[in-house]
C-alpha cells in the first residue's frame, strides 16, 4: 500500500517493477502501470499485469485509443475508468480483452508532467467493488497522485540522466506547501497560518511556477525530492 510521503527508488526499470509489485495487495491495489512516451520514441511501460496483457496492448496499438492515455494527454486531472462509457466498437473490443486478461473494471491512471515536457500516466487498477473503490480513492487519490510524480521523475531519471538545479522557495511558501503535504486544503492552510484562502492560493500558484509544476501535488512530490520538505 503506498504511504503518505512515501518516496520511490529505483535504478533500472527491473527495480522500478519491482517498486510497482510491493505496492500491490491483489485487491485494494491489484495491479499498477506506468507509461511515459517520449517524442520520437516508443512508450515505455513498467506494470504488474501479466504479460500476455502487456504483450497484446503493445502489438494492438492499444496506447493510442486507451482513454487513461488519451484523456492524459488531453488534461491534467485524474482520470477514473467507470467513464468509459461508450458504443464505440473499437473500445468495447480494447475493454473486453482487458477483463478477459484480468483487468479489473475500476481504476485510476494519474497524467503526470515534468518541467521537460515529459509526458506520463500512472495508473491503479483494484479489484473493489464499486461503493469501496470510491471510498478508497476519496481518502487516498491525494497520495497516489503524489507518488506518481515521484515515481514520474524517477523514472525519468532512469531513462533520461541529466542534473538539475533546485529552486528557492521562501519560508512563507514553504509553510504553505509542508501543510499542503499534510493534506490541508488551501482553506485550512489559511486558517493555520492567519492568511486568507486566496492569498494561500496566491503562494501555491508561486509555488508551482517556481518548481515548474502543473499542480500542487506535483509541487509537493518536486519539493519532497529536492530536499525542501522533511
Amino acid at each position: 500500500m503506498i504511504k503518505r510521503g512515501e518516496v520511490p527508488s529505483f535504478n533500472d526499470l527491473t527495480g522500478a517493477k519491482v517498486c510497482l509489485e510491493r505496492m500491490c495487495d491483489g485487491t485494494t491495489i491489484a495491479n499498477l502501470a506506468y507509461l511515459v512516451n517520449s517524442t520520437g520514441e516508443k512508450p515505455t511501460i513498467v506494470s504488474t499485469y501479466r504479460g500476455p496483457w502487456v504483450d497484446r496492448y503493445i502489438e494492438e496499438n492499444y496506447v493510442a485509443i486507451d482513454p487513461a492515455i488519451v484523456k492524459g494527454n488531453q488534461g491534467i486531472l485524474p482520470y477514473d475508468w467507470n467513464s468509459n462509457l461508450t458504443n464505440d466498437k473499437l473500445l468495447s473490443k480494447f475493454f473486453g480483452e482487458a477483463s478477459e486478461f484480468g483487468v479489473h473494471h475500476n481504476g485510476v491512471s494519474i497524467p503526470v508532467r515534468d518541467a521537460r515536457g515529459g509526458l506520463g500516466t500512472f495508473s491503479v487498477n483494484s479489484a473493489l467493488p464499486d461503493k469501496e473503490w470510491k471510498s478508497f480513492k476519496r481518502e487516498f487519490l491525494g497520495d497516489l497522485t503524489i507518488f506518481a510524480y515521484h515515481y514520474h521523475l524517477q523514472a525519468l531519471s532512469v531513462l533520461h540522466p541529466s542534473g538539475g538545479e533546485a529552486a528557492h522557495l521562501s519560508p512563507q511558501e514553504l509553510r504553505v506547501l509542508y501543510w499542503a503535504a499534510e493534506g490541508k486544503t488551501s482553506w485550512e492552510t489559511a486558517t493555520i497560518l492567519s492568511l486568507t484562502e486566496n492569498t494561500v492560493n496566491f503562494y501555491v500558484r508561486n509555488i508551482c511556477s517556481k518548481l515548474r509544476t502543473v499542480s500542487k501535488y506535483q509541487a509537493i512530490a518536486v519539493a519532497i525530492r529536492a530536499g525542501l520538505l522533511q
